[in-house]
């Protein structure tokens, strides 16, 4: 009696289909997911920089000033932001920097703009005595200025 064994087990070829077809998917899925990050991030910062926003408003309505550094909402009345200094900047290096932030004051006029460094991480904001918002190439803004 002559018994055929069987063989287990996948040939090179169906090893070789499976493998390419797995990394076809990844090709596709991959850039899509990596896009994610930055929308996210751009998300959180608009969600920050409103919430910062509301404080900076709160502090001037109350003391009509705005406030000389970020940190000084932190005793603003009423209590919008309890720590300055945990609220982070993401496309910051590491993410461990604070929004950026700058005030002018003119005759009659207070005028504040807050900032996150964008996607590129460099960048800036500035506003003048007259209200003239100056955001530079890729930050991201809140002002009350123009």
């Amino acid at each position: 009696m002559n018994i055929l064994r069987q063989k287990r087990g996948f040939t090179l070829l169906e090893v070789l289909i499976v493998v390419s077809i797995i990394i076809i998917i990844a090709g596709i899925a991959l850039p899509r997911m990596l896009g994610l990050n930055d929308q996210a991030r751009v998300s959180r910062v608009g969600g920050d920089l409103r919430v910062l926003q509301t404080a900076v408003e709160s502090y001037l309505i109350n003391s009509n000033k705005v406030p000389g550094v970020g940190s000084n909402l932190e005793v603003a009345d009423p209590v919008i932001v309890s720590d300055f200094s945990k609220i982070t900047d993401p496309f910051s290096a590491g993410g461990t920097s604070t929004y950026g932030y700058s005030s002018a004051s003119a005759t009659g006029k207070q005028y504040y703009v807050l900032f996150s460094l964008g996607k590129a991480g460099n960048g800036t904001a500035s506003i003048s005595t007259a209200g003239v918002l100056g955001c530079g190439s890729g930050a991201i803004c809140v002002s009350n200025g123009k």
